[in-house]
């Protein structure tokens, strides 16, 4: 996958029912610009990396595709992408699920028990 992210013009992903947007969040951080819809958990996910379509308007896709075209588009998407993927990584929603699990079972636990949890 990070072959095809990597050499891919852009990734057009007209979702109109995403539950987190993993497909989204791999091409960004592999540099490729997105095109996507501001649906759902996209645009949390996505922040103002992409350029947003509507699900069904081919002439916004298409206006979108001919943009990342453009190398000033496509570097400044892919700079864009690179930063807001930076945000998710898998030691934070370690930690994060840690807490909600804990909580959830009515533990609390000490915020250093979390910090010494060996993620890799």
């Amino acid at each position: 996958m990070v072959l095809a992210y990597s050499g891919a013009v852009a990734l057009p992903y007209s979702s109109k029912y995403e539950g987190f947007g993993l497909p989204v969040l791999e091409a960004m951080a592999c540099g490729c610009p997105v095109i996507a819809t501001p649906l759902a958990s996209l645009p949390k996910v996505e922040g103002n990396a992409p350029l947003y379509v509507h699900a069904e308007s081919h002439g916004e896709m298409l206006m979108a595709l001919e943009a990342v075209l453009r190398p000033a588009e496509r570097e400044k998407r892919k700079a864009l992408g690179l930063r807001q993927a930076k945000k998710f990584t898998w030691e934070s929603f370690g930690r994060n699920a840690a807490e909600i699990f804990s909580e959830a079972a009515g533990y609390v636990p000490r915020t250093s028990a979390l910090e010494n949890i060996n993620l890799a």
